[in-house]
This record gives C-alpha cells, sequence and structure tokens, in this order.
C-alpha cells in the first residue's frame, strides 16, 4: 500500500498580486491634472468673458460696425417681417378685398423700405452692430432652442426710432399678433460645441481649475521624487498656455465658420456676431495663457533653487563637522 508524504508536495506559491505603484498613481494624477489645466483654462475664460453679455457689449463698442451689417439687417426686416405682415393682413380680409389689398401691398412695402433705409443711414454701423451683439449674445447664452428674434427685437436692433413710426410700428404688430414672422438666425444644432452645452461649460469654468490644482497637489505628494514631478509639472504648465496660444486663432476662426449656411443672411448676421463676441474676448484668453507660462516658469526656478540649496546641504555638514 503506497503512503503519500504531504510535507514532499510541490505546492505553487500563490502569484502575487498587482499592485499600482505610488509613482504609478503620481504619473496618473499629473495626467489629470494637465488636461484639467487646459480645458479649464478655456472653460474659465468662456464662462468669464464670453458668457458675460455685459462685458461683450462693452467691448463690442469699441468695434467699427460695416455697412454690410445695415445691409443684412434691412434686408431681414423687409423679407422676414415686412412682407409676411403685410401677406398676412391681406389674407384675413374678405375674398372681394383681397385682390385690391393685394396691389398695395408692394407700395405699402416700399414706403417702409424707404423708412427703415432712412431710420438706419441716420446711425452708424457700429450702433447696430453693438445692439446686434447683445440680443443675439443674450440668446446664445441664456437660450435653449433656435436662435431667433421677434419682429419686435428685430426693430430693436434695426433702429428703435422706428417703434413711433406708425406704419412700421403697425406691421410689427401684424407680425407679433399673428405669429408667422419669427426670425430664426440659426438651429442651435448647427452652432459650436460652446453654444450648445453653456450649462456645463459654465460648470466646468470652476471645477475644472480646482481639479487641476487638486490632482497637482496629488501627484507631488504621491511622487518619489517630488521635485522631478514638480519640474515636470511647471513645465506642463507653461505647455498648457502655449499651446492654447497656438491653437487660439484657428480654433476661432474655425468654430465660427461652422455656423449655419453662409448662403442666408441671417447665418451671416449670427456668425458676424459670433465672431465679434470672440474676438473682443480673446484678449484675456492670451493674458490667461501667458499668466499659465509666467507661473510655469517661476514653479520651475522655484523648485531649482529649493533643490540646489537641499544638494548642498550636506556638503555644509561635513565642513561643519
Amino acid at each position: 500500500m503506497t503512503s503519500f508524504d504531504d510535507s514532499n508536495s510541490t505546492d505553487a506559491p500563490p502569484a502575487p498580486q498587482k499592485r499600482s505603484s505610488p509613482s504609478g498613481i503620481a504619473a496618473t494624477f499629473a495626467i489629470i491634472a494637465v488636461f484639467a489645466l487646459f480645458f479649464g483654462n478655456l472653460a474659465f475664460w468662456i464662462r468669464q468673458d464670453v458668457y458675460d453679455t455685459a462685458t461683450v457689449i462693452a467691448k463690442a463698442q469699441t468695434i467699427t460696425g460695416t455697412t454690410d451689417t445695415q445691409a443684412a439687417v434691412t434686408a431681414l426686416f423687409d423679407e422676414t417681417v415686412v412682407h409676411p405682415a403685410l401677406e398676412q393682413a391681406t389674407g384675413t380680409l374678405p375674398t372681394i378685398l383681397q385682390g385690391l389689398a393685394e396691389t398695395a401691398v408692394e407700395p405699402v412695402a416700399t414706403v417702409i423700405d424707404h423708412a427703415v433705409a432712412s431710420a438706419v443711414a441716420s446711425q452708424s454701423a457700429q450702433e447696430i452692430t453693438t445692439r446686434l451683439v447683445k440680443v443675439i449674445n443674450q440668446e446664445l447664452v441664456s437660450g435653449t432652442g433656435a436662435i431667433s428674434l421677434t419682429p419686435t427685437e428685430l426693430l430693436g436692433v434695426l433702429a428703435p426710432s422706428l417703434t413711433k413710426n406708425m406704419v412700421v410700428s403697425k406691421v410689427v404688430d401684424i407680425a407679433e399678433s399673428s405669429g408667422c414672422c419669427e426670425v430664426v438666425l440659426a438651429q442651435r444644432s448647427d452652432l459650436p460645441f460652446v453654444w450648445q452645452h453653456v450649462s456645463a461649460i459654465r460648470i466646468a469654468g470652476v471645477l475644472l481649475p480646482l481639479m487641476a490644482l487638486a490632482s497637482g497637489i496629488v501627484a507631488i505628494a504621491l511622487a518619489r521624487r517630488r521635485a522631478q514631478m514638480a519640474m515636470g509639472l511647471s513645465g506642463a504648465i507653461a505647455a498648457v498656455g502655449a499651446v492654447t496660444l497656438l491653437a487660439l486663432a484657428v480654433g476661432v476662426k474655425w468654430g465660427v465658420r461652422g455656423i449655419g449656411d453662409p448662403s442666408k443672411g441671417s447665418t451671416v448676421l449670427v456668425r458676424q456676431a459670433s465672431r465679434i463676441t470672440f474676438d473682443v474676448t480673446v484678449g484675456d484668453l492670451r493674458s490667461q495663457c501667458w499668466l499659465l507660462i509666467v507661473v510655469g516658469a517661476l514653479i520651475a526656478v522655484i523648485v531649482t533653487a529649493v533643490t540646489r540649496r537641499n544638494s548642498r546641504q550636506p556638503d555644509l555638514n561635513l565642513q561643519g563637522e
């Protein structure tokens, strides 16, 4: 009978469990810090400047408007408010009078067009552009659906003085009451990411910079070589500022060009308002980027000085002995 001796059994030792090293965890937090800083820098700028209509309006007043704005808004008012409102009013008349009224549409439209042209010519294109930016930027930031203007809002952009003109005022009242003439400038889905996710970007503008700071501190605390980690993060901070500066011009222009159908006059207006919004606030983003570059350089200088001081400390102790 054969016996088995348990002492001679050769059981394989359990495989060691893999554990994440502190250095690996520190590197992960460092990567999170860099990405959070990059996107947080942009989100903070958008939150503080692009979404701040009062700031945009104050800066837009320094930009010279163009006659193209005057022509575009005038044509838009005529095509989307005047003619549809007159046709709407004509359609409500008895059948026997509709033919007579239709013949009067063009003369009345001509009178209104002349009044609009005179009112527009009496003011600078800059004034119209400033009002246009104000109304559209409020819609971009606060709205949830399509970017649209009511006939009254469009008239306010064009020339507030026209509200005293009885003929124009009556046509606008018809347009408002009938609901025929809401001016849709662009669909929300056609706009860049910035205007589609206003609430999310506002939150990110606060959370991401805090996340970047917290992740950077944790990365340095967990790193075995804290000085090297601090130097790496300082270089990353400066790199985020530099990369953002390089991508700035291309990104802004590309984002504005992606709005709507360029063949439509209304799209031209939204693009112009969006371009002005970015142009008048982009200086603040540049300032933020330069600040990051300076902060990164200062951290590198401080870490270098502290490291050299610590490396000399043992030599001083030996000389003292």
